[in-house]
């Protein structure tokens, strides 16, 4: 699946955006600002609502980005060649994998 946007780089990894999440954007924003805020905070006004569904989708997004850099960053320690999916859905598996550097890295806790 390739991307329908590309956005740039990022330490040698493309960064694109899939249409889908273009659509997934506009459907989370929207039930964020016209159900969710307003159910939870009444009174507050229209601009409101939506400015929150904005940053809320980004802010989605940018820990749904930041999460698949980290899998790329660690399979590129560990493989001679890796790539991003352009749906930013995980990290390619390597092509030609090598001994591994460090042991798997499954969690920060113990």
């Amino acid at each position: 699946m390739k991307a329908s946007f590309r956005l740039g780089r990022v330490m040698g990894i493309e960064i694109g955006i899939h249409v889908s999440w273009l659509i997934i954007f506009a459907l989370l924003t929207w039930s964020l600002a016209a159900a969710y805020y307003p159910q939870l905070y009444p009174g507050w006004g229209s601009l409101t609502y939506w400015t929150l569904g904005v940053l809320s989708s980004l802010l989605l997004f940018a820990s749904v980005l930041a999460h698949e850099l980290g899998h790329s960053w660690v399979a590129i320690g560990m493989t001679s060649r890796s790539r991003a999916s352009p749906c930013l859905s995980s990290a390619a598996p390597p092509t030609s994998p090598r001994r591994r550097k460090h042991p798997p890295v499954s969690c920060l806790w113990p």
